[in-house]
């Protein structure tokens, strides 16, 4: 119900943050409604942010888990959404 409503609202951007697991059960459960975020995000109006996929403590685990974590979820951002999230992360 949210995104159709959002996806109604013309001109309002949007954030959105889901760890790799929850996206997997968006999928699942909702493809209609991921479908529809998945146009919203094509059309500029949805971007992702740049997180871990199994949602770590970035700060609290090592530099190289750290990107791994980054890269795995950014991939599944560009599987899904066809466009990575955006962000840096500092080295």
């Amino acid at each position: 119900m949210f995104l159709r409503v959002m996806g109604a609202l013309s001109g309002v951007p949007l954030q959105r943050a889901f760890s790799g697991w929850l996206l997997d059960v968006l999928f699942e459960r909702f493809p209609e409604d991921m479908r529809l975020l998945a146009m919203m995000t094509a059309a500029g109006r949805w971007s992702g942010s740049a997180s871990g996929d199994c949602e770590p403590v970035l700060a609290a685990i090592p530099h190289r888990d750290r990107v791994t974590q980054i890269a795995t979820l950014s991939d599944i951002d560009r599987a899904a959404f066809r466009r990575a999230p955006r962000g840096r992360m500092a080295d």
